[in-house]
């Protein structure tokens, strides 16, 4: 699978991943409740009979298989709808 980021002649990419990686250290305590709860979740995947919330965005840049099946969800915008 290919990464998700690309490095840049600047190190522009190393920097921001290493701030993210900072950022989970700091709100680990967050993330775990959100993880726990299921809350702001908006995608529920079924496997075994067993039921997992997830977020679509996380799951869709991990999975071309399932964002491939996902409906979109249409967001309203000033011009229309964006999905």
């Amino acid at each position: 699978m290919a990464p998700i980021w690309r490095n840049t002649e600047n190190g522009l990419a190393s920097r921001l991943l290493i701030e993210l990686i900072f950022w989970l250290i700091d709100h680990n305590d967050d993330i775990n409740r959100l993880l726990d709860t299921g809350i702001y979740s908006d995608l529920r995947l079924l496997s075994n009979g067993k039921a997992y919330s997830a977020h679509r965005c996380v799951v869709c840049l991990q999975s071309p298989i399932i964002k491939d099946r996902i409906v979109p969800i249409p967001i309203p915008t000033a011009h229309g709808f964006a999905y």
